[in-house]
Formats: C-alpha cells, sequence, structure tokens
C-alpha cells in the first residue's frame, strides 16, 4: 500500500472511531471533545487525499487542543457522561490508532527526501501525539474521574506541544 493511501486510511479510521464515541456519549461536552477530534481527523484525510492528486494543501493548527480539552472536562460531571464513557477500554482502541499514525509519520518524517513532505510529516506526527496524549488523559479521568474532577484536569494542562524548532524534519 502507498504511504499516502495508508495514511488517509488510518486518519479515516480515526474519524470514525471518534464519531462513533461521540453517538455512544450521552455528555454533551465528550459529544463535542469527540467531534472535534473526529473533524481534526478528517481534514488530515483530506490532505492526504490532496497530496495524492497534487493539490496546495493546508494544516489546520490544533495546538489549543490541550487547552481546550481542558475547558470541556472542567465541565463534565460523573453522573452527565454515560455508563458508555467509562469504559476506558473503549479509548484503547483509539489510542493505538494514534501511536499508529504518530509512529507512521515520524518514520516519513525522517525517511522523505522532499524537505515539504518531510515538514508535514512532522507536523502531523506532532499533532497525533497530542491526540494520544489527550486519550491517555482520557483514560486517567475515565479510571479516577473524582481525581480529575477535583484538580481541575491540572495534568492535563502540563502537556507542552512541540515547538517549531522541535517538529521532526
Amino acid at each position: 500500500m502507498k504511504p499516502l493511501t495508508f495514511a488517509a486510511e488510518i486518519e479515516l479510521e480515526g474519524a470514525k472511531i471518534y464519531r462513533r464515541l461521540a453517538d455512544n456519549s450521552s455528555s454533551s461536552e465528550i459529544k463535542a471533545l469527540f467531534n472535534f477530534l473526529a473533524d481534526a481527523e478528517q481534514e488530515h484525510y483530506k490532505l492526504f487525499i490532496g497530496m495524492k492528486k497534487n493539490s496546495n494543501i493546508e494544516l489546520i493548527d490544533d495546538s489549543t487542543l490541550v487547552q481546550e480539552t481542558s475547558e470541556i472536562l472542567k465541565k463534565v460531571e460523573k453522573k452527565s457522561c454515560g455508563e458508555g464513557f467509562f469504559q476506558s477500554d473503549i479509548y484503547l482502541d483509539i489510542l493505538e490508532v494514534e501511536r499508529k499514525a504518530a509512529d507512521f509519520y515520524e518514520r516519513k518524517a525522517l525517511t522523505s527526501i522532499n524537505s515539504d513532505l518531510r515538514e508535514i510529516y512532522g507536523k502531523l506526527a506532532a499533532e497525533e501525539r497530542r491526540h494520544q496524549y489527550l486519550i491517555e488523559s482520557l483514560i486517567r479521568f475515565v479510571n479516577n474521574p473524582e481525581i480529575c474532577l477535583e484538580e481541575g484536569f491540572k495534568e492535563l494542562l502540563t502537556y507542552i506541544p512541540l515547538g517549531k524548532d522541535e517538529v521532526i524534519s
């Protein structure tokens, strides 16, 4: 399978999982969060389809994702999440998708001959690592909601996104 096709399929798979999670959540906050993530994955999918067609490409900026997520989760009440929300194994599937995507993009950033592609893959790897961190935080929340709610998701805010100089190139 060609790398761009593989990357597009990874993103489409992630978007579908996030949409399913959003559809199954009874919490409007969690629904919004998963839809936001699904939209990001859908944009990545469109990016790869555009790359296959040699179209002009532009990355979306999800650098505020962690802050926005923290604000959303602060509004969540345990009783409003719905039974499905507290089944952390649901999130392990999407965590694996995010890991697989980030690993793939990091490898492509290191091996691509084209400098523009290296930059794109590096930025996508950073975005997918942010998504991975977010899902890991959700799993911690699912396993210890009272602690996370009491502490106001301080741990989530300690995430420091990759700076421009730290993007793989």
